[in-house]
């Protein structure tokens, strides 16, 4: 049996959740209240992001630009991704921010080619112009990245799944994998549903539990 990796991106590889970073600097409408209405239960997580990152009015190269001045990074990220693949643990990205910013970060910490699913940003006349959703799973449609069926992918593909997350979106996933680490609120789901995890709080903790660097 392999082994991989399924880890989100925003505030777990990144310390904070970089379309938020984006939506603070250039959304040119109320993405706060978007977000209410994604906590309320009026919009699904997959409609949410839609309507938020349409917002974003601006070319690739600016926001690109702001990703590299603004976001702050796991250091040991870098590091994690190394030692897993000197065991032969494959690690993919699963998340549900955009293609563009998920390139810059990967680019940003030497990872550039690390497998990722996630929302598709479509530019045209150089501003982004519409979000696209090939991961989306539509028996549910609440994400616009199915987490879960990543996970089950690569279970039915004969691996044990290790799941790394930090927040809301990543509950589903966590309860389908076959490990979990998890901080935040997925920490406090965990506690609340009473699945099994290990608490962390950077890819320094990760590797010690996972003894990679034995």
């Amino acid at each position: 049996m392999g082994e991989v990796v399924v880890c989100d991106m925003d505030g777990t590889v990144t310390r904070k959740d970089v379309s938020v970073l984006l939506l603070e600097k250039f959304a040119s409408g109320n993405w706060k209240q978007m977000e209410e209405f994604y906590h309320t239960g009026e919009w699904s997580l997959k409609q949410t992001a839609l309507e938020e990152f349409k917002l974003l009015k601006q070319s690739r190269e600016v926001m690109e630009s702001y990703v590299r001045e603004a976001v702050e990074l796991d250091p040991d990220f870098s590091k994690f991704v190394g030692l897993c693949g000197k065991k032969g643990i494959g690690v993919v990205i699963a998340s549900e921010g955009l293609d563009f910013y998920i390139e810059t970060v990967l680019e940003m910490m030497g990872l550039k080619g690390l497998k990722y699913y996630s929302d598709l940003a479509a530019f045209q006349e150089h501003v982004l112009a519409d979000v696209f959703f090939p991961h989306w799973n539509p028996e549910c449609g609440e994400c616009g990245t199915c987490k879960v069926e990543i996970i089950k992918k690569y279970q039915e593909w004969g691996n044990e799944v290790t799941f790394i997350g930090e927040g809301r979106t990543d509950r589903h996933a966590a309860e389908f994998a076959d490990k979990v680490f998890a901080k935040g609120l997925l920490l406090e789901h965990c506690n609340e549903k009473r699945i099994e995890c290990e608490e962390y709080e950077t890819f320094a903790d990760v590797i010690t539990r996972m003894r990679l660097d034995k």
